[in-house]
């Protein structure tokens, strides 16, 4: 098996962990590789306390609508001009 396709399956994977907030170590959310319990329990250290992920803020209603307005207003003109255009094209 070639070595870069070995390297690219893992960089793969590791993108995938990173966006779920997952330890690259043991595969859990609440800390990276470096402060992995299971790797600290192995080596004979003390495990560093896990904090559960933030919890994501659902917007409802005029609530959503007021927030999507905020961040289109702070966007810059050339920015604003591209999203309506995106808007437009994708029928939003």
């Amino acid at each position: 098996m070639d070595v870069d396709t070995l390297q690219t399956g893992k960089e793969e994977k590791q993108q995938k962990l990173m966006k779920e907030g997952k330890c690259f170590n043991c595969e859990t959310w609440g800390h990276r590789a470096k402060d992995c319990p299971r790797k600290a329990a192995n080596q004979g250290q003390t495990p560093k306390p896990q904090t559960p992920p933030p919890e994501k803020k659902v917007f409802k209603g005029k609530e959503s609508f007021a927030h999507i307005k905020a961040m289109i207003t702070e966007l810059p003109d050339e920015e604003k001009d591209t999203f309506w255009k995106t808007v437009n094209e994708e029928g939003f």
